[in-house]
Protein backbone atom coordinates (compact mmCIF):
# COMPACT_ATOMS: atom_id res chain seq x y z
CA UNK A 1 0.00 0.00 0.00
CA UNK A 2 1.37 3.38 -1.00
CA UNK A 3 0.44 5.08 2.29
CA UNK A 4 2.34 2.47 4.32
CA UNK A 5 5.45 2.61 2.17
CA UNK A 6 5.68 6.37 1.67
CA UNK A 7 4.40 7.66 5.01
CA UNK A 8 2.21 10.15 3.11
CA UNK A 9 -1.00 11.26 4.81
CA UNK A 10 -4.27 9.80 3.53
CA UNK A 11 -7.34 11.98 3.07
CA UNK A 12 -10.58 10.08 3.62
CA UNK A 13 -13.18 11.21 1.07
CA UNK A 14 -16.90 10.42 1.00
CA UNK A 15 -18.88 11.14 -2.17
CA UNK A 16 -22.63 11.49 -1.60
CA UNK A 17 -25.51 12.09 -3.93
CA UNK A 18 -24.03 11.53 -7.35
CA UNK A 19 -26.67 13.09 -9.60
CA UNK A 20 -27.77 11.33 -12.76
CA UNK A 21 -27.62 13.00 -16.18
CA UNK A 22 -31.10 14.57 -15.93
CA UNK A 23 -30.38 15.88 -12.43
CA UNK A 24 -27.13 17.43 -13.63
CA UNK A 25 -29.04 19.26 -16.35
CA UNK A 26 -31.31 20.65 -13.61
CA UNK A 27 -28.22 21.92 -11.78
CA UNK A 28 -27.98 19.37 -8.96
CA UNK A 29 -24.51 19.21 -7.49
CA UNK A 30 -22.22 16.42 -6.47
CA UNK A 31 -21.56 16.35 -2.70
CA UNK A 32 -18.03 15.52 -1.58
CA UNK A 33 -16.85 15.47 2.05
CA UNK A 34 -13.13 15.40 2.92
CA UNK A 35 -11.97 14.28 6.37
CA UNK A 36 -8.90 15.07 8.42
CA UNK A 37 -5.60 13.55 7.17
CA UNK A 38 -4.66 10.13 8.53
CA UNK A 39 -1.03 9.16 9.11
CA UNK A 40 0.26 5.62 9.20
CA UNK A 41 3.85 6.00 10.28
CA UNK A 42 3.86 4.19 13.61
CA UNK A 43 6.87 2.08 14.60
CA UNK A 44 5.21 -1.19 13.51
CA UNK A 45 4.36 0.27 10.09
CA UNK A 46 8.00 1.16 9.35
CA UNK A 47 9.43 -2.21 10.42
CA UNK A 48 6.85 -4.68 9.15
CA UNK A 49 5.13 -4.63 5.79
CA UNK A 50 2.90 -7.66 6.21
CA UNK A 51 -0.75 -8.33 5.54
CA UNK A 52 -1.78 -7.32 9.07
CA UNK A 53 -0.26 -3.85 8.73
CA UNK A 54 -1.93 -3.29 5.36
CA UNK A 55 -5.25 -4.60 6.66
CA UNK A 56 -5.08 -2.25 9.67
CA UNK A 57 -4.42 0.73 7.40
CA UNK A 58 -7.30 -0.24 5.12
CA UNK A 59 -9.66 -0.67 8.10
CA UNK A 60 -8.72 2.68 9.62
CA UNK A 61 -9.16 4.43 6.27
CA UNK A 62 -12.57 2.81 5.75
CA UNK A 63 -13.58 3.70 9.32
CA UNK A 64 -12.78 7.36 8.61
CA UNK A 65 -14.87 7.24 5.42
CA UNK A 66 -17.78 5.61 7.28
CA UNK A 67 -17.47 8.32 9.95
CA UNK A 68 -17.83 10.99 7.26
CA UNK A 69 -20.89 9.21 5.90
CA UNK A 70 -22.44 8.91 9.37
CA UNK A 71 -21.66 12.54 10.22
CA UNK A 72 -23.25 13.92 7.08
CA UNK A 73 -25.98 11.27 6.99
CA UNK A 74 -26.99 12.28 10.53
CA UNK A 75 -27.57 15.84 9.34
CA UNK A 76 -29.89 14.53 6.65
CA UNK A 77 -31.57 12.14 9.11
CA UNK A 78 -33.32 14.99 10.87
CA UNK A 79 -34.86 16.09 7.59
CA UNK A 80 -35.62 12.80 5.87
CA UNK A 81 -35.38 10.13 8.55
CA UNK A 82 -32.36 8.41 7.02
CA UNK A 83 -28.83 7.82 8.23
CA UNK A 84 -26.95 4.99 9.84
CA UNK A 85 -26.42 4.39 13.54
CA UNK A 86 -22.84 5.01 14.67
CA UNK A 87 -22.66 1.63 16.40
CA UNK A 88 -23.49 -0.31 13.23
CA UNK A 89 -20.00 -0.05 11.72
CA UNK A 90 -17.57 -2.95 12.23
CA UNK A 91 -14.51 -0.69 12.37
CA UNK A 92 -12.88 0.76 15.52
CA UNK A 93 -12.24 4.45 16.09
CA UNK A 94 -9.48 6.12 14.05
CA UNK A 95 -6.82 8.59 15.12
CA UNK A 96 -6.86 11.79 13.09
CA UNK A 97 -4.22 14.41 12.53
CA UNK A 98 -5.32 17.87 13.54
CA UNK A 99 -3.80 20.86 12.09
Amino acid sequence: MLAARSGAPVLPVYVDRVPGPAARLRGERLRVYVGAPLRFDGPDDRRRRDGKAYRRIAEETLRAIYDLKEEHGARKAGKRGCGRAASSSPFPAVRRERG
